[in-house]
């Protein structure tokens, strides 16, 4: 999420990336905090057990699928 996890910037978007840049290297708290929450959304969301949810259901979704195919 946009100032939450990251500062995001769409295709392009010159100015709004120099924003960001600048407020980045200006406020020092702001991007320790950033960078914080930043890590522990990655921590949660892509830890191996997510991860091997997430390879297993996609191996179930494709399973069912190809066994759809086949009836």
């Amino acid at each position: 999420k946009h100032e939450e996890h990251a500062w995001l910037v769409p295709p392009g978007d010159v100015s709004m990336l120099a924003e960001g840049l600048i407020k980045l290297a200006s406020d020092c708290e702001y991007a320790r905090r950033l960078g914080q929450s930043a890590q522990r959304r990655v921590q949660q969301s892509f830890n191996l057990e997510s991860q091997l949810e997430a390879t297993w259901n996609a191996y179930r979704k494709a399973l069912h699928r190809h066994s759809a195919r086949e009836k």
